[in-house]
């Protein structure tokens, strides 16, 4: 059987809120392939938070850990436990996982934006800077609209992001010419 179906259908469950299956799922996507952590996501982070069965929150980051501990990728595996952390409110475990996770000239453009938005919500200015100069600098030359979005939706969340924000303008302009 194939990962992806079974990230599917854990989504299918998790919906008819049969908390327990979607996790059965997501564990036989992982072990199928633990390279590919992102069945720790296949329900989007923002749903697990709002999901209703706490123990279903905590298994979800149980098996996060184990991913983490025994995934070929742990890299990838931190960039989505801190995606769980983060939809789950959890900043300073989100940015620890981001941290460990390596260095962000490497990381998608999520990475990034995820990085930016903890560094506004943990106060940190000059971190959320740094974040947003990385972001501009991997990604204004990006063919990728949704890559070139994030990096001007990124830049425009609070003042001062940058000191030059012709390559944003450059990222703004290029994502709605590919998406109007």
């Amino acid at each position: 059987p194939e990962a992806h179906l079974f990230r599917s259908r854990a989504l299918a469950h998790f919906h008819l809120g049969r908390f327990r299956e979607a996790l059965v799922d997501i564990a036989k996507a992982l072990e199928l392939n633990p390279r590919d952590t992102s069945a720790l996501c296949s329900i989007p982070p923002a749903l697990v938070a709002k999901c209703p069965d706490q123990s279903f929150r905590e298994k979800l980051l149980e098996l996060a850990a184990k991913a983490v501990e025994s995934s070929p990728d742990r890299a990838g595996a931190l960039q989505n436990r801190a995606a769980l952390y983060f939809a789950l409110g959890e900043w300073t475990k989100a940015r620890a996982d981001l941290e460990k996770a390596g260095p962000p000239e490497t990381a998608k453009h999520y990475v990034h934006y995820q990085e930016a938005l903890l560094s506004l919500i943990l106060g940190e200015a000059s971190k959320y800077r740094e974040a947003c100069a990385a972001m501009v600098a991997r990604f204004s030359k990006t063919d990728d609209p949704m890559a070139a979005n994030f990096v001007a939706w990124t830049c425009a969340l609070a003042p001062n992001a940058v000191d030059n924000y012709t390559p944003v303008v450059a990222c703004a302009t290029k994502a709605v010419e590919a998406r109007p």
